[in-house]
């Protein structure tokens, strides 16, 4: 897999196809979700296999739910739209994403990366658990015709 930095909004087709084919996987999918607008990353990547995009991962400076759920003190990145295609989970692609989200954040000086998903990806919380995040928060988002919890993680960013 090659990954790639890119403007979401250069590539938002293929961006949200890929969200919504590994949501749905994991019966995760809320076409009401509006949590993302793309305008506000700071970085954004897309794992590529020949030219099919097949994974992206991004982080900004919290918003909604992280930031309004989350006492946040220390510098903070918000990880969002970590996202394998189902035909390519369980072969290191989202490890390698979040490596490189992680390197990127630390060189920015951020201290921490916390996230939110919820409790339905429970694949999710053990990738993210494997790789060091521990769940801090679980909250009932009180949403209309919504009837999962969201579920925040976060890690530490050791210095470089």
């Amino acid at each position: 897999m090659r990954i790639v930095q890119c403007q979401p909004s250069q590539n938002l087709k293929e961006i949200e196809d890929l969200k919504e084919a590994a949501l749905k996987d994991a019966n995760a999918f809320d076409k009401n979700d509006k949590e993302d607008n793309y305008t506000d990353f700071e970085y954004f990547l897309l794992g590529k296999i020949k030219e099919k995009t097949v994974a992206t991962a991004a982080y900004r400076k919290p918003k909604g739910d992280v930031a309004k759920n989350l006492n946040l003190k220390e510098k903070t990145a918000e990880l969002k739209n970590m996202h394998i295609h189902p035909n390519h989970q369980r072969k290191g692609y989202g490890t390698k994403l979040l490596e490189k989200i992680e390197n990127k954040a630390r060189k920015e000086n951020f201290s921490k990366i916390a996230l939110r998903t919820t409790n339905i990806q429970e694949k999710a919380h053990k990738f993210y658990q494997s790789n060091g995040y521990t769940e801090i928060k679980r909250i009932d988002p009180d949403y209309k015709n919504i009837n999962y919890n969201l579920v925040f993680f976060n890690k530490k960013l050791k210095t470089l």
